[in-house]
Protein backbone atom coordinates (compact mmCIF):
# COMPACT_ATOMS: atom_id res chain seq x y z
CA UNK A 1 0.00 0.00 0.00
CA UNK A 2 1.54 3.65 -0.80
CA UNK A 3 2.33 5.81 1.93
CA UNK A 4 -0.25 7.71 3.64
CA UNK A 5 0.51 11.62 2.97
CA UNK A 6 -0.34 14.17 5.75
CA UNK A 7 -3.18 16.36 4.97
CA UNK A 8 -3.40 18.73 7.93
CA UNK A 9 -4.44 22.16 7.24
CA UNK A 10 -0.98 24.73 9.47
CA UNK A 11 -1.11 28.85 9.52
CA UNK A 12 -3.89 30.50 8.01
CA UNK A 13 -5.19 28.01 5.92
CA UNK A 14 -6.55 26.31 9.31
CA UNK A 15 -9.02 29.50 9.51
CA UNK A 16 -9.92 29.14 6.24
CA UNK A 17 -11.07 25.83 6.20
CA UNK A 18 -12.55 26.08 9.47
CA UNK A 19 -14.68 29.26 7.85
CA UNK A 20 -14.80 27.08 4.84
CA UNK A 21 -16.55 23.85 6.95
CA UNK A 22 -18.96 25.90 8.45
CA UNK A 23 -20.68 27.32 5.42
CA UNK A 24 -19.82 23.64 3.50
CA UNK A 25 -22.24 21.96 6.37
CA UNK A 26 -25.20 24.10 6.11
CA UNK A 27 -24.91 23.21 2.59
CA UNK A 28 -24.53 19.51 2.57
CA UNK A 29 -26.70 19.30 5.75
CA UNK A 30 -23.92 17.70 7.99
CA UNK A 31 -22.97 18.06 11.33
CA UNK A 32 -19.32 18.75 12.67
CA UNK A 33 -20.51 16.13 15.69
CA UNK A 34 -22.04 13.62 12.87
CA UNK A 35 -20.58 10.12 13.02
CA UNK A 36 -21.81 8.36 9.84
CA UNK A 37 -23.09 4.71 9.85
CA UNK A 38 -20.91 1.85 9.10
CA UNK A 39 -23.05 -1.74 9.71
CA UNK A 40 -21.57 -4.57 11.05
CA UNK A 41 -20.00 -5.89 8.59
CA UNK A 42 -18.83 -2.54 7.06
CA UNK A 43 -16.69 -2.83 3.93
CA UNK A 44 -12.96 -3.53 3.55
CA UNK A 45 -10.55 -2.01 3.20
CA UNK A 46 -9.14 4.50 -4.80
CA UNK A 47 -7.43 6.73 -6.46
CA UNK A 48 -7.57 5.50 -10.08
CA UNK A 49 -7.09 7.45 -13.15
CA UNK A 50 -10.23 8.57 -14.60
CA UNK A 51 -10.45 5.84 -16.91
CA UNK A 52 -11.88 6.97 -20.86
CA UNK A 53 -14.69 5.62 -21.72
CA UNK A 54 -15.04 3.33 -24.88
CA UNK A 55 -16.70 4.04 -28.09
CA UNK A 56 -19.86 4.37 -28.50
CA UNK A 57 -21.99 1.25 -29.21
CA UNK A 58 -23.96 1.31 -31.94
CA UNK A 59 -26.51 -1.98 -32.94
CA UNK A 60 -25.73 -3.21 -36.23
CA UNK A 61 -27.48 -6.26 -38.11
CA UNK A 62 -26.79 -7.78 -41.31
CA UNK A 63 -29.12 -9.30 -43.97
CA UNK A 64 -28.65 -10.42 -47.23
CA UNK A 65 -29.67 -8.65 -50.37
CA UNK A 66 -31.97 -10.70 -52.85
CA UNK A 67 -31.96 -10.57 -56.46
CA UNK A 68 -35.07 -10.59 -58.07
CA UNK A 69 -33.88 -13.83 -59.51
CA UNK A 70 -33.93 -16.11 -56.18
CA UNK A 71 -31.84 -18.25 -58.70
CA UNK A 72 -29.11 -15.66 -58.80
CA UNK A 73 -26.70 -15.50 -55.98
CA UNK A 74 -23.69 -13.59 -58.06
CA UNK A 75 -25.59 -10.53 -56.97
CA UNK A 76 -25.73 -11.34 -53.02
CA UNK A 77 -23.84 -9.15 -50.43
CA UNK A 78 -24.62 -8.66 -46.76
CA UNK A 79 -25.73 -5.03 -45.83
CA UNK A 80 -25.41 -3.51 -42.96
CA UNK A 81 -28.12 -1.50 -41.31
CA UNK A 82 -27.99 0.46 -38.19
CA UNK A 83 -30.10 1.26 -35.17
CA UNK A 84 -29.22 4.16 -33.16
CA UNK A 85 -29.67 4.12 -29.51
CA UNK A 86 -30.56 7.24 -27.11
CA UNK A 87 -27.88 9.19 -25.74
CA UNK A 88 -29.72 7.51 -22.07
CA UNK A 89 -28.87 4.24 -23.41
CA UNK A 90 -25.72 5.12 -24.68
CA UNK A 91 -24.12 6.19 -21.48
CA UNK A 92 -25.92 2.93 -19.56
CA UNK A 93 -24.16 0.93 -22.09
CA UNK A 94 -21.24 2.61 -22.04
CA UNK A 95 -21.41 2.02 -18.19
CA UNK A 96 -21.98 -1.18 -18.49
CA UNK A 97 -19.00 -2.33 -20.59
CA UNK A 98 -16.60 -0.21 -17.73
CA UNK A 99 -18.42 -1.95 -14.98
CA UNK A 100 -17.39 -5.57 -16.57
CA UNK A 101 -13.93 -4.69 -17.01
CA UNK A 102 -14.20 -3.00 -12.85
CA UNK A 103 -15.75 -6.27 -11.32
CA UNK A 104 -12.98 -8.43 -13.29
CA UNK A 105 -9.88 -6.25 -11.36
CA UNK A 106 -11.95 -6.80 -8.31
CA UNK A 107 -12.62 -9.81 -8.66
CA UNK A 108 -8.60 -10.46 -8.48
CA UNK A 109 -8.48 -9.16 -5.08
CA UNK A 110 -11.05 -10.95 -3.21
CA UNK A 111 -8.82 -10.18 0.25
CA UNK A 112 -9.22 -6.38 -0.34
CA UNK A 113 -13.15 -6.58 -2.38
CA UNK A 114 -15.72 -8.74 -0.89
CA UNK A 115 -18.65 -10.21 -1.85
CA UNK A 116 -20.66 -7.25 -0.71
CA UNK A 117 -18.08 -4.81 -2.03
CA UNK A 118 -19.28 -6.15 -5.40
CA UNK A 119 -22.63 -6.81 -4.79
CA UNK A 120 -23.10 -3.20 -3.96
CA UNK A 121 -20.62 -1.96 -6.81
CA UNK A 122 -22.41 -3.84 -9.37
CA UNK A 123 -26.35 -2.42 -8.48
CA UNK A 124 -24.82 1.36 -7.95
CA UNK A 125 -21.71 1.65 -10.61
CA UNK A 126 -23.96 3.35 -13.08
CA UNK A 127 -25.24 6.02 -10.46
CA UNK A 128 -22.10 7.18 -9.28
CA UNK A 129 -20.90 7.12 -12.94
CA UNK A 130 -23.53 9.46 -14.36
CA UNK A 131 -23.39 11.46 -11.52
CA UNK A 132 -19.78 12.09 -11.74
CA UNK A 133 -19.97 12.49 -15.31
CA UNK A 134 -22.48 15.97 -14.94
CA UNK A 135 -20.43 17.11 -12.51
CA UNK A 136 -16.78 16.58 -13.02
CA UNK A 137 -15.34 14.47 -9.90
CA UNK A 138 -14.22 10.75 -9.67
CA UNK A 139 -17.12 8.82 -9.30
CA UNK A 140 -15.83 6.57 -6.07
CA UNK A 141 -15.71 10.20 -4.22
CA UNK A 142 -19.14 8.78 -4.36
CA UNK A 143 -19.02 5.47 -3.84
CA UNK A 144 -16.70 5.53 -0.94
CA UNK A 145 -19.47 8.27 0.36
CA UNK A 146 -22.02 6.06 0.36
CA UNK A 147 -20.65 3.05 1.60
CA UNK A 148 -19.59 4.88 4.63
CA UNK A 149 -22.66 7.24 5.31
CA UNK A 150 -25.16 3.62 4.92
CA UNK A 151 -22.92 0.57 3.37
CA UNK A 152 -24.37 1.79 0.25
CA UNK A 153 -27.69 1.63 1.76
CA UNK A 154 -27.68 -1.32 3.48
CA UNK A 155 -28.46 0.06 6.77
CA UNK A 156 -31.83 -0.52 8.23
CA UNK A 157 -31.33 2.89 10.38
CA UNK A 158 -30.51 5.04 7.67
CA UNK A 159 -34.17 5.14 6.49
CA UNK A 160 -36.29 4.34 9.20
CA UNK A 161 -35.99 7.98 11.02
CA UNK A 162 -33.95 7.29 14.08
CA UNK A 163 -31.04 9.03 12.74
CA UNK A 164 -33.41 11.89 12.13
CA UNK A 165 -32.27 14.68 10.73
CA UNK A 166 -30.20 12.92 8.63
CA UNK A 167 -31.95 10.70 6.39
CA UNK A 168 -31.00 8.66 3.50
CA UNK A 169 -28.47 6.37 1.89
CA UNK A 170 -26.37 9.68 1.66
CA UNK A 171 -27.43 10.82 5.49
CA UNK A 172 -29.03 13.97 4.31
CA UNK A 173 -29.73 16.67 7.07
CA UNK A 174 -33.22 17.49 6.12
CA UNK A 175 -33.55 20.24 7.75
CA UNK A 176 -30.89 21.97 5.96
CA UNK A 177 -30.13 20.09 2.91
CA UNK A 178 -33.62 21.50 0.79
CA UNK A 179 -35.58 19.20 -1.13
CA UNK A 180 -35.18 21.77 -3.95
CA UNK A 181 -31.44 21.32 -3.38
CA UNK A 182 -31.86 17.44 -4.08
CA UNK A 183 -34.35 17.73 -6.92
CA UNK A 184 -32.01 20.85 -8.68
CA UNK A 185 -29.08 18.13 -8.29
CA UNK A 186 -30.67 15.44 -10.11
CA UNK A 187 -31.81 17.47 -12.89
CA UNK A 188 -30.99 15.44 -16.35
CA UNK A 189 -30.48 12.66 -14.34
CA UNK A 190 -33.98 11.23 -13.95
CA UNK A 191 -33.54 7.81 -16.42
CA UNK A 192 -31.64 6.90 -13.11
CA UNK A 193 -34.68 6.26 -11.35
CA UNK A 194 -35.42 3.06 -13.71
CA UNK A 195 -32.03 1.26 -12.74
CA UNK A 196 -32.59 -1.04 -9.52
CA UNK A 197 -31.34 0.79 -5.66
CA UNK A 198 -32.06 -0.38 -2.61
CA UNK A 199 -34.54 2.82 -1.49
CA UNK A 200 -36.47 4.75 -4.03
CA UNK A 201 -34.76 7.61 -2.81
CA UNK A 202 -30.96 6.59 -3.91
CA UNK A 203 -30.49 8.32 -7.04
CA UNK A 204 -31.59 11.50 -5.74
CA UNK A 205 -29.55 11.62 -2.87
CA UNK A 206 -26.64 10.54 -4.20
CA UNK A 207 -27.09 13.00 -7.21
CA UNK A 208 -27.25 16.06 -4.78
CA UNK A 209 -24.00 14.50 -2.41
CA UNK A 210 -22.18 14.43 -6.16
CA UNK A 211 -23.38 18.37 -6.63
CA UNK A 212 -21.72 19.00 -2.68
CA UNK A 213 -18.63 16.99 -3.33
CA UNK A 214 -18.09 18.58 -6.68
CA UNK A 215 -18.13 22.19 -5.40
CA UNK A 216 -16.09 21.47 -2.47
CA UNK A 217 -13.84 19.27 -5.09
CA UNK A 218 -13.45 22.01 -7.38
CA UNK A 219 -13.04 24.86 -4.90
CA UNK A 220 -9.38 22.75 -3.38
CA UNK A 221 -8.77 21.11 -7.53
CA UNK A 222 -5.36 23.75 -7.90
CA UNK A 223 -3.54 22.34 -4.58
CA UNK A 224 -3.57 19.19 -5.76
CA UNK A 225 -5.52 15.97 -6.52
CA UNK A 226 -5.41 14.43 -3.33
CA UNK A 227 -5.39 16.87 -1.33
CA UNK A 228 -8.97 18.20 -2.93
CA UNK A 229 -10.30 14.77 -2.14
CA UNK A 230 -9.36 15.09 1.42
CA UNK A 231 -10.85 18.34 2.06
CA UNK A 232 -13.97 17.55 0.08
CA UNK A 233 -14.82 14.70 2.49
CA UNK A 234 -14.10 16.89 5.44
CA UNK A 235 -16.41 19.40 4.53
CA UNK A 236 -18.81 16.61 3.64
CA UNK A 237 -18.45 14.73 7.16
CA UNK A 238 -17.05 17.74 9.17
CA UNK A 239 -14.31 15.55 10.64
CA UNK A 240 -10.23 15.48 9.35
CA UNK A 241 -10.33 11.87 10.94
CA UNK A 242 -13.36 10.16 8.83
CA UNK A 243 -11.69 12.19 6.00
CA UNK A 244 -8.41 10.80 6.17
CA UNK A 245 -10.04 6.92 6.76
CA UNK A 246 -12.32 7.73 3.86
CA UNK A 247 -8.92 8.86 1.84
CA UNK A 248 -6.98 5.84 2.78
CA UNK A 249 -9.63 3.83 1.64
CA UNK A 250 -9.80 5.36 -1.41
CA UNK A 251 -5.75 4.63 -1.76
CA UNK A 252 -5.80 1.32 -0.82
CA UNK A 253 -8.74 0.67 -3.32
CA UNK A 254 -6.29 1.84 -6.04
CA UNK A 255 -3.30 -0.15 -4.92
CA UNK A 256 -5.17 -3.08 -5.36
CA UNK A 257 -6.79 -2.30 -8.84
CA UNK A 258 -3.50 -1.02 -10.27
Amino acid sequence: MKEKRDFILIGSELAFAGALLFTASQVAGKSPTKEPIIPEDAFKPMIMPLETAPPTPTLVFESPIISSDSSDTSNKRPRQETQALSPTDLKLETYRSQLDDLLMQMEKRPDVFGPRLIKDITMYYPMYKAVADKYNIDWKLLWITHEYESGASNSKKAFNGSTYPYFGGMQRNVNTWSQSYVNGAFNGLEFLNELPMRNKTDAMEIAAAGKTLAVNYHHYEASGNQRAIFNSFKLYVGSSSMAQLRLDRLMLFADALS
